[in-house]
């Protein structure tokens, strides 16, 4: 909210309202940016439907938890967000839930690096992260209030997958997803950030906190 008093469309100095990442780049009508005598594009504020689903972004964010379902058998992977403002059947939700590992040599590696001349210490013994692999949804199914009727989002169901020992010693798995909301109104909760701005992207198989336009569950880290 910080931000928004300091930059939004009410901010206290009038010469602040609309700046940040609450403005665009200006644009002439044939859609080429309009430039200042120095070469840099001007600025505008957002117009105000963007404003609008920018406030509701800080307001109404969705909440995504994640967490291993080990009473399934295989193990299943649960995933629920519940969207403030949900309407069944006019909202929708764009949900990624991944899993990631970490690896390091196995000690039968570890000696064969060294019986090669490689005595890095510190790289045998460092840990690095895997890819992140996306998981299968199997299911989905209303999120109800306490009252049992209000739908306030969707849990999601994913498959836990096989995952590859990468040819050396798995310690760790991390579960990630990110989800948001589209309202009825289309409205995009959290807001997509101008793509003109320097912000980074989403990348369609990979959950990133750094990138903004996403609600995050926080991480799941378990030994493997």
């Amino acid at each position: 909210m910080e931000k928004w008093a300091k930059h939004g469309p009410f901010a206290r100095d009038p010469e602040a309202r609309g700046t940040h990442e609450y403005s665009r780049i200006r644009r002439d009508e044939s859609g080429r940016p309009v430039r200042d005598e120095k070469g840099e594009p001007e600025r505008e504020p957002l117009p105000p439907e963007k404003m609008y689903e920018a406030l509701m972004s800080l307001l109404m964010a969705p909440g995504v938890t994640i967490k291993r379902d080990s009473s399934t058998v295989p193990p299943t992977v649960l995933v629920d967000v519940v969207a403030p403002g949900f309407e069944p059947g006019r909202s929708s939700i764009n949900v990624l839930a991944t899993v990631g590992t970490e690896y390091r040599m196995s000690p039968a590696q570890r000696a064969t690096a060294i019986r090669n001349g490689f005595t890095d210490v510190s790289a045998m013994e460092s840990w690095t992260a895997g890819a992140q692999v996306p998981l299968k949804l199997l299911e989905w199914s209303p999120r109800y209030a306490d009252d049992g009727l209000t739908q306030i989002g969707i849990r999601y169901r994913f498959a836990y997958p096989e995952l590859p020992t990468g040819g050396g010693e798995r310690r760790f798995t991390t579960l990630r997803a990110r989800a948001r909301h589209v309202t009825a109104d289309q409205l995009i909760i959290p807001t997509i950030p101008d793509a003109e701005t320097d912000a980074p992207q989403a990348a369609p198989d990979r959950v990133d906190p750094e990138v903004p336009g996403w609600a995050y569950a926080e991480p799941v880290r378990s030994g493997a």
